[in-house]
């Protein structure tokens, strides 16, 4: 009965209700018996329940998060500093420290967690800068506000507001660690985004502890629930993040970042 409502349901949705019209589509021309043409909305429709009704994108996303998977996500790492890499955030004038936290805000908790069990004297904030209207505005800076103003960590934090890349990110952070004599850092980012981080990390010649944060499908009690034959827009975002890490290893490893 659960599942049947939300099948239901999910036919009040955008997704699901174009997913529906295709469906009748087809089924008209079929009944009308103009077979060609009823292939087209058909095959649509086909291919939208794949991608969208079934784990298939859920399976690809656990063979990149499993690897940074931790046995106990409590017991983290130290380090001589932490990075944070940008994504955390976004600015927004009208919300409480100038910025709305967005879907990486995991990040921000992993990386201040480390600081506040004291596994690593230093705080390195990704983000680079958003230009608005012609003004720039760093982002990082924002985040380091809010974990001063609450206290969450007395050690220096410092910024990667030149950086808005992971390519950026870590030529920045191999800059800084340079400077301040570092020499094992506590990189933290998205689990699906970790393996493309750390290897540009490795290939800038910096010695780094993946902490893997925000993972998607690897341990997520959601992954194994049953989904509608109807295309869910969450599996579309799931695809969208993806593809995105997916063709970002290729494309950095053609330009021999990584």
């Amino acid at each position: 009965m659960v599942e049947l409502i939300r099948t239901l349901n999910a036919f009040g949705e955008p997704l699901g209700f174009l997913w529906l019209l295709t469906v009748l589509s087809a089924a008209g021309l079929a009944w009308r018996r103009r077979w060609r043409i009823a292939l087209i909305p058909t095959t649509i429709a086909m291919l939208g329940s794949l991608l969208g009704s079934t784990h298939i994108v859920d399976l690809l996303i656990t063979n990149w998060e499993e690897p940074y998977a931790r046995g106990n996500p409590v017991e983290l790492p130290s380090g001589e500093a932490v990075i944070m890499l940008g994504g955390t955030h976004r600015v927004s004038a009208h919300d409480v420290f100038g910025f709305d936290a967005g879907e990486g805000w995991d990040r921000a908790l992993t990386a201040v967690e480390i600081m506040r069990q004291g596994k690593a004297k230093a705080l390195v904030l990704g983000g680079g800068n958003l230009k608005s209207m012609g003004n720039p505005t760093a982002l990082a800076p924002l985040l380091g506000a809010w974990i001063s103003a609450w206290g969450l960590s007395n050690a220096p934090i410092h910024y990667l507001v030149d950086a808005n890349d992971t390519h950026q990110e870590a030529l920045c952070a191999k800059e800084l660690a340079e400077k301040q004599g570092w020499k094992q850092l506590v990189l933290v980012t998205s689990a699906l985004h970790m393996r493309r981080a750390e290897a540009l990390f490795k290939k800038a010649g910096l010695q780094v502890i993946p902490v893997a944060c925000d993972f998607q499908c690897a341990g997520v009690v959601e992954f194994n629930r049953m989904l509608p034959p109807v295309p869910d827009l969450g599996q579309f975002r799931k695809w969208n993040l993806f593809l995105h890490e997916w063709l970002g290893w290729w494309v950095y490893r053609a330009k021999g970042w990584i």
